[in-house]
């Protein structure tokens, strides 16, 4: 099978989810303009979450299936038919259902968020970077930097005077330590 082939685009995608919402909300005994009011309803709460992304759209259409849920939940705990036991069983649900409902919504609130400031930086980094990454072109070297291809003389080395000819560096650390004894050099430590 062909890869590309299973790719959709983001309008599609959302209009398979919110028709899954559609089908899966339907009731029994529904008549068409009933079936078309919700859908529309559908539809506008599916818009006003505002999803950005294909898991934006997944978490806004279970918001409106949890909407959907909970309404019906109510509906089914203020029935005055039930005895008190279920009826606080049914309330005890719908309230569960409608603290998850506004679980998601904030959990979808903050993603949408934390993308929004995503898409921020990355607008304010895309002009940085190109501050900050130079062109991959070498500079231009200036004319005295370019090598010679003449050959370099010797460095300079001036000539010593007459008197220091003769000395020799025996100690580095010590320089221009004549050629001589320790003994003739350095007074004696030990009285003698």
């Amino acid at each position: 099978m062909d890869q590309t082939s299973l790719l959709i685009s983001p309008e599609a995608y959302n209009a398979w989810q919110v028709r899954r919402v559609i089908d899966t909300t339907a009731q029994a005994g529904e008549t068409a303009a009933e079936a078309q009011t919700r859908s529309a309803v559908i539809i506008e709460m599916f818009k006003c979450l505002a999803p950005g992304d294909p898991v934006e759209s997944m978490i806004a259409c279970h918001c409106v299936e949890l909407r959907f849920m909970s309404q019906a939940a109510m509906r089914d705990a203020n029935d005055p038919a039930l005895d008190p036991k279920t009826l606080k069983a049914m309330r005890a649900s719908a309230m569960s259902i409608s603290g998850k409902l506004q679980s998601w919504i904030t959990k979808l609130k903050a993603m949408q968020v934390q993308n929004e400031k995503r898409a921020v930086e990355k607008q304010t980094d895309q002009p940085r970077q190109a501050m900050e990454q130079p062109d991959r072109a070498p500079p231009p070297r200036h004319p005295m930097a370019t090598p010679s291809t003449k050959p370099m003389p010797p460095p300079y080395t001036p000539p010593l005077p007459p008197d220091f000819a003769d000395i020799t560096l025996d100690n580095p650390r010590s320089p221009l330590m004549p050629n001589t004894r320790p003994e003739e050099t350095m007074p004696s430590l030990v009285p003698g």
